[in-house]
């Protein structure tokens, strides 16, 4: 059995058991290109606790340049809305918003909440205009309903 294979099955078992800490270490001893192709073997509550690691405060500039796209998608898609948040913010803004067109408008605005200002206004300008979540500024669109009533 080889190094990279052995370590496949320690992951495997890791993320089953939930230890963070030892995930993390393993993941640091990790290629990432040796882990894009892991990603696609996980189930989707491994890939959530794999995306908890990969997507922290720390690490999550180096995992996004380094893990290939299928793989990152595929960690966004599987993550919770904070991780995949922290992720979107170091995507381009036109990769980000291909993501959040196919996930769930509820998902989608629940990730979008979570995003800074510059990068949220970012990716809401380029997602399509059906898929942007609805504005709930009341003043702003009382004005302009009275303003068409009395032109």
């Amino acid at each position: 059995m080889t190094l990279r294979n052995t370590r496949a099955i320690m992951l495997r078992n890791l993320l089953r058991a939930g230890d963070r800490r030892r995930i993390s270490r393993l993941l640091d001893k990790l290629h990432l290109a040796d882990l894009s192709l892991l990603v696609t073997d996980l189930q989707e509550l491994e890939l959530r606790r794999a995306a908890a690691v990969l997507f922290d405060d720390v690490r999550v500039s180096k995992s996004v340049a380094g893990l290939s796209g299928s793989a990152t998608e595929r960690l966004i898609e599987a993550a919770k809305e904070a991780d995949a948040g922290r992720a979107l913010t170091h995507l381009g803004s036109h990769h980000a918003a291909q993501l959040l067109v196919r996930s769930p408008e509820d998902r989608r605005t629940a990730i979008l909440s979570r995003l800074g200002q510059p990068v949220r206004g970012e990716i809401l300008r380029a997602l399509p205009r059906g898929s942007r979540p609805k504005s709930e500024d009341l003043d702003l669109s009382a004005t302009f309903r009275l303003r068409r009533i009395f032109i």
